[in-house]
């Protein structure tokens, strides 16, 4: 979360308010769980302009995937198979 925040601090205090996409990848970014994409997502909002489109995308191999992450990614997450 602390590198997280030293990314999106930065560009906030600019003042962008382009689209931002927030990109998972590598390794298996699943297994940090879904209690981490939560409360990731709610930092990102922390800082989301008026206005400011936000999209969060995820790769994965999705073995660890089940209808709790399916409701998530549906809630949250732009994605493709």
């Amino acid at each position: 979360m602390a590198t997280m925040c030293s990314s999106l601090h930065p560009a906030a205090a600019r003042g962008a308010t382009g689209p931002v996409v927030v990109a998972w990848q590598g390794g298996e970014p699943t297994l940090m769980g879904l209690a981490f994409f939560r409360r990731s997502i709610d930092l990102v909002a922390k800082y989301q302009k008026p206005g400011q489109k936000i999209m969060h995308t995820i790769q994965t191999n999705g073995m660890l995937l089940n209808d709790e992450w399916a409701r998530f990614f549906k809630a949250h997450v732009s994605w493709s198979a």
